[in-house]
């Protein structure tokens, strides 16, 4: 009888934490736009110097 309730117990444990990592918590909402921020950052970055690049190339053919 104690190697089923043990069955049970750990039965329910795993079952617990498979339920608590299915919902996105608040700190994981902030990471991901966090993510978010910093590729739109990257990527504005990439896309100025390719502008300040091209603009160069301008004034060299001039």
């Amino acid at each position: 009888m104690t190697n089923r309730f043990l069955q049970l117990v750990m039965v329910l444990i795993i079952g617990v934490f498979i339920a608590g990592c299915e919902k996105e918590g608040p700190m994981e909402r902030a990471g991901k736009a966090a993510d978010e921020a910093v590729e739109d950052t990257g990527k504005a970055v990439e896309d100025a110097k390719k502008k300040v690049e091209e603009a160069i190339e301008d004034q060299q053919k001039k």
